[in-house]
């Protein structure tokens, strides 16, 4: 069904989300991908008769770096014959890196997941293995691969996997000449191989792992500012998946694996952890995963106009989640006061807020950011005739010329962090952007009671 190659450095950062493939010997196959998204696809593997001179996989993942298999549906249209062939494979991985691989629920074949070569790190938690349909060889054989530690770390602390496993004729994690490793499970497995070692522990992470949801990765303006159609019967598509979007994994893309390990510590972990105690109450409707959420949400400290924001709408989003109709009758208006702010500058609550509206008017809410003068990032832009900003990109020094008195301008940076303001006379000012680090900016030009012009610039000293 998708066949897609890369030669050389990937420029291009593919998503595969929410589609259904079936009766088809592979459904996805990626070679040479950087960062790609295979999110939610539902894939029902045809029957393979080759006698295993062929293999035939729902995804086949070779020589990936740094990519996402989350949510997807894996099985079979012939169970009885399929699920006994070790070349009907789930999830194929060869000689891949640094990919996650994390609440996928893959049945009815004979190899759930198969690795080979060096595929270091892999990180493997919260799948289903075969949780219905007839008995299945291994959920996850490494043939002569090596794939690291099998659980979810944090800084030095390892936690259980929670992969769960059903009905096999062989163990369920099988290893074949590989380097040892360990699997960190609660309930153990049962472990073949020579060099497989299991570590019995007493807990699971607080909230459960944290696997990203089809959002991962997606730059704000990609996103729709409302969905398209007013449909109610779209509300638990809402609560499950859209207005749940991450505030920050937006952006892992963009920031190093090091700056988002020091952001886990702080208000952006909390985010991430309140995410996911609020994801795991709409799919059990367990009240103590919304009574952690509040608790993580009330803990944290606002750093910027961002953060502020979204505690606001986290407090919002739990009361509607516990009660629907007495949360929209107390916040309706402050629904609206966030739909109607500068997503570029008030951060990824704005899309939240305008999805949960969407469900009871139809009004179509932007910001004075997004009408008549949307954020550009073309060189010497002018959208209202009144303010220039240039150039763009910029290195040390970056002009604003503004027709009239009394404006000023705050420079914020991708995070929401403001960095530095101006007062800005009429005509042509000159700002100092040498200390600032190369990047993205958004340039906010202001006068005394509303926001001007939003302008992207991007800063490259180099």
């Amino acid at each position: 069904n998708v066949n897609i190659q890369e030669s050389g450095s990937p420029n291009a950062l593919y998503r595969i989300d929410g589609n259904d493939f079936s009766d088809r010997q592979s459904g996805i196959y990626l070679n040479g991908l950087f960062n790609a998204n295979i999110t939610d696809n539902t894939i029902n593997i045809a029957s393979n008769n080759s006698n295993g001179s062929t293999f035939t996989s729902g995804i086949w993942n070779y020589n990936c770096k740094s990519c996402l298999f989350s949510g997807n549906n894996i099985s079979s249209t012939n169970p009885n014959s399929n699920n006994s062939k070790y070349y009907v494979v789930g999830i194929f991985t060869d000689g891949s890196n640094g990919n996650t691989y994390c609440s996928n629920a893959i049945s009815k074949v004979g190899e759930c997941m198969k690795f080979q070569q060096n595929c270091l790190p892999s990180n493997i938690y919260s799948n289903s293995f075969n949780a219905s349909g007839p008995s299945a060889i291994n959920a996850i054989l490494l043939q002569t691969a090596v794939v690291g530690n099998i659980g979810v770390s944090s800084g030095t602390t390892w936690y259980a996997s929670e992969n769960i496993f059903g009905n096999f004729s062989f163990p369920e994690v099988y290893s074949v000449t590989s380097p040892g490793a360990t699997y960190y499970d609660i309930t153990s497995p049962t472990f073949g191989g020579s060099t497989l070692y299991v570590f019995g522990l007493t807990s699971k992470i607080p909230g459960g792992p944290v696997c990203p949801s089809a959002t991962f990765r997606l730059n704000s303006d990609s996103l729709p500012h409302h969905p398209p159609v007013f449909d109610p019967s779209a509300k638990d598509y809402l609560k499950e998946e859209y207005y749940i979007a991450r505030m920050y994994e937006q952006y892992r893309h963009i920031l190093p694996d090091s700056v988002m390990n020091a952001c886990a510590a702080g208000n952006i972990g909390k985010f991430f952890v309140a995410d996911s105690l609020m994801q795991l109450y709409v799919n059990s409707k367990d009240l103590s995963y919304l009574a952690q959420a509040n608790a993580v949400n009330s803990s944290v400290v606002p750093q910027n106009v961002i953060e502020s924001n979204q505690v606001r709408l986290n407090n919002i989003l739990q009361s509607y989640l516990l009660n629907e109709s007495a949360a929209m009758a107390g916040y309706l208006d402050d629904l609206r006061v966030l739909a109607q702010k500068c997503p570029a500058t008030d951060g990824n609550c704005v899309y939240q807020a305008r999805a949960l509206l969407s469900v009871y008017d139809r009004t179509e809410y932007t910001s004075e950011c997004e009408r008549g003068s949307e954020i550009s990032t073309n060189n010497n832009s002018s959208v209202d005739g009144n303010v220039h900003v240039y150039p763009n990109p910029a290195s040390n020094e970056v002009f604003v010329n503004v027709s009239k008195e009394g404006l000023k301008i705050e420079v914020y940076n991708i995070l929401g962090v403001k960095v530095s303001s101006y007062v800005l006379a009429q005509g042509e000012n000159k700002l100092d952007v040498s200390k600032l680090s190369s990047g993205t900016y958004f340039f906010k030009v202001m006068d005394s009671s509303s926001l001007v012009k939003v302008e992207k610039v991007i800063i490259d000293h180099q």
